[in-house]
């Protein structure tokens, strides 16, 4: 889904391998990250290589 560093890095990662648009979140960060909590259908974890977005509907 996303990798990075961090959070953020993930998500951005995300976004550039269009697995999420930014622009539905107006660019916000926070508010993505947010919405994506919310919809318990992403998880943040923790990696020893930073932070990976899993899509945890994925087959």
């Amino acid at each position: 889904m996303g990798v990075g560093a961090d959070w953020r890095q993930a998500l951005l990662d995300a976004a550039d391998t269009g697995r999420i648009d930014l622009a539905e979140y107006d660019g916000d960060l926070q508010v993505a990250r947010d919405a994506l909590l919310h919809g318990a259908i992403w998880e943040f974890q923790t990696t020893d290589q930073g932070v990976a977005i899993l899509d945890t509907c994925a087959a």
